[in-house]
């Protein structure tokens, strides 16, 4: 059998798909999460220098999608294992899961280095990590010391790791007697208040196990972290865990009309570059997933008509979205719901995208809006509406049914961009997450300026 890892490599005739069904289908982890998919970095359909990394999304409580770059299987088996672990105790941890924007290991013989960026701190984690153990409390610690460390005489609240800058606070079961974590007053009780548990040992608490010192100037004691966590051996094999095959449905609903003119090429690689991603996705879960494109001018046209993700031809999509015509904006809507009403999917997105107000529908936005909440209410099936040159998509997208949060305005400017937000939401959603959109992707598709970071 050919190696996954030597076709996926950079530099030859690629083939990506082999190496993020091999991930997909091997990868073991702890009880409580699950490998959501795994698909390129960036699909070959859309760059001419290949893929160097691939993307593998766990699910937790959401969704936490990590990079591993294309190797030999040798080094790569080894970090995707290493990184895999590293992942999960970011996932576990609520302090971690808000703090680390970015994390990686790589090895070169059985040298291994590692690192993770923390609130904007970089924090080297290579020594706590031989290539069998990984020393999560060590980890935990050197970041909070690290933290600490560069606030100077400052002492740092556990939770925000910004400065203490009111009243001073503990639980006592996070005490010792070399030991103390401290917090923001207002911090930990609202820590208390949504958990019910201490950050650090997760035994129950309540706002009267909360102790208050004071102001900032009465603590002599700066801040330590109490080692709770056990380390990870990674050299020993999870049990596998059968995965559960569940039917996906992708229908996409395209503005081709004489006003998309500025844009045709973007609106084309968004169109694309979603369907790609897609359809990876659908390769390396296994999950059968059908595609439904649906263009709409002053005539509405069923290009894929609820086929089989993995086989659709996208030979004539230069042709599909070619602008002519007027904006049948809510017939299209309504075809298209009602068409996923029908399926016999568990789960799905309906993502339309146009550029302008409808000008050539029988159907008003009351019976849009009709028809997605009855499919909302019928189907596990999430809602994204992208717009253009009609103001508020927030505001507007809740008028036919969509929600504020999966309602996004975009730019002609900022397309490119806001065709990648378009691509992350759908992305999210269909790997168990939630397809709202995040502020920063709300702004890279107004403000072709900004830059949103790739979380690792």
């Amino acid at each position: 059998m050919t190696d996954p890892w030597t076709t996926a490599t950079p530099g030859t005739e690629q083939d990506v798909t082999p190496l993020c069904q091999h991930i997909c289908a091997t990868l073991n982890v702890d009880d409580g999460i699950e490998v959501a998919g795994c698909t390129p970095h960036h699909p070959p359909a859309l760059t001419s220098s290949g893929v160097s990394h691939v993307l593998i999304h766990l699910k937790k409580t959401r969704i936490f999608t990590y990079t591993i770059k294309i190797q030999e299987a040798d080094s790569g088996e080894r970090v995707l294992k290493a990184k895999t672990v590293l992942a999960q105790l970011i996932m576990s941890d609520p302090l971690l899961l808000a703090g680390v924007t970015e994390f990686d290991y790589e090895c070169t013989s059985n040298d291994w280095t590692g690192s993770i960026v923390f609130h904007g701190h970089k924090v080297d984690i290579s020594p706590f990590f031989d290539g069998q153990i990984l020393q999560t409390s060590s980890i935990v610690n050197e970041i909070i010391r690290n933290v600490s460390a560069s606030s100077g005489q400052e002492h740092v609240c556990n939770i925000s790791m910004v400065p203490i800058r009111t009243s001073i606070a503990f639980l006592e079961c996070e005490s010792s007697s070399t030991q103390q974590r401290f917090y923001e007053e207002a911090n930990i009780r609202k820590w208390v208040l949504e958990h019910g548990t201490s950050p650090f040992t997760r035994l129950l608490v309540t706002v009267s196990d909360i102790n208050t010192i004071g102001p900032v100037g009465d603590l002599a004691t700066a801040p330590r972290l109490v080692s709770t966590r056990k380390s990870s051996d990674m050299s020993s094999v999870p049990k596998k865990k059968a995965r559960v095959s569940v039917k996906k449905n992708i229908t996409c609903v395209w503005d081709c009309s004489g006003s998309m003119r500025s844009m045709y090429s973007e609106s084309k690689q968004g169109l694309r570059k979603t369907i790609e991603e897609q359809r990876a996705l659908a390769i390396s879960t296994g999950n059968p997933t059908t595609l439904t494109v649906i263009t709409f001018d002053h005539e509405i046209k069923y290009r894929i008509d609820s086929k089989d993700i993995v086989s659709v031809d996208l030979a004539d999509i230069d042709d599909w979205v070619r602008p002519r015509g007027m904006t049948r904006l809510y017939d299209a809507i309504v075809s298209a719901a009602s068409r996923c009403s029908e399926s016999t999917h568990d789960s799905g997105i309906l993502i339309v995208m146009t550029d302008g107000y409808d000008t050539n529908s029988e159907a008003s936005p009351d019976v849009v809006r009709e028809t997605l909440e009855k499919l909302k209410t019928e189907k596990d099936t999430e809602c994204i509406f992208m717009a253009a040159n009609i103001g508020n998509a927030e505001m507007v997208g809740p008028t036919m049914g969509f929600s504020s949060d999966t309602s996004i305005t975009f730019t002609p400017g900022a397309a490119e961009s806001a065709f990648d937000s378009l691509s992350q939401s759908a992305l999210r959603s269909v790997t168990g997450g939630s397809a709202r959109f995040t502020q920063i992707e709300r702004e890279c598709s107004v403000n072709c300026n900004v830059r949103s970071a790739t979380v690792m």
